[in-house]
């Protein structure tokens, strides 16, 4: 399984079936978007890989856009959810030591999640996520790193070139480019950091 926001507590076994196909009819629309972007989306053919009815498919998401919508959503709140992680795990640390564990950790989950991560940041899929949830997702994300650098410009910054260094490295699997990416990942977050320092 591939969703990564776990579903709230269900109140009883219809709500945990519920929560159960939802999270069952993401994972599959996950898989089609990475085999097909945003126009791989089959509902006849997800209905038919979870054995649930076309119109029960869409009772849940009416559209294919609302299925993206909810896909992308997921994606900014678990990414945004490990930042807070990350920050809270240093919390009292020194500034250098909690910068460096927010931007590994952004690095990390995007490596642990490369199909979401793509999801939420390139491709077609984006497109239909820009008129939904993604807005408020990606200031929510952006939103960690200048609440953490305390700037707007240094925090977009930030975030700007991390996110360079962790598509390129997840682009460049597909095409190995002979590049050390961790080691050009740690030498953007050491000049990242002397943002710290003034």
């Amino acid at each position: 399984m591939t969703s990564l926001v776990l579903p709230s507590e269900p109140q009883g076994p219809r709500d945990r079936r519920v929560q159960e196909l939802l999270y069952d009819i993401k994972d599959a629309a996950l898989d089609q978007l990475s085999d097909g972007g945003a126009g791989g989306i089959s509902y006849r053919m997800l209905a038919t890989r979870i054995g649930i009815s076309r119109s029960t498919l869409r009772y849940h998401f009416p559209t294919k856009n609302a299925l993206i919508d909810a896909l992308v959503a997921d994606g900014f709140t678990a990414l945004e959810r490990s930042l807070r992680s990350a920050l809270a795990r240093t919390d009292g640390a020194p500034p250098r030591e909690r910068w460096s564990a927010l931007a590994h950790d952004y690095r990390r989950w995007a490596l642990r999640h490369p199909r979401h991560y793509l999801l939420i940041h390139t491709g077609p899929a984006l497109q239909v996520a820009l008129h939904g949830e993604g807005p408020a997702g990606m200031e929510r994300v952006v939103g960690v790193f200048t609440g953490f650098l305390g700037d707007d410009p240094a925090g977009l910054a930030a975030h700007a070139r991390l996110h360079g260094a962790v598509s390129q490295e997840l682009n460049a699997r597909a095409a190995p480019q002979g590049l050390d990416h961790e080691a050009l990942f740690d030498a953007q977050v050491e000049d990242l950091a002397r943002v710290l320092d003034d």
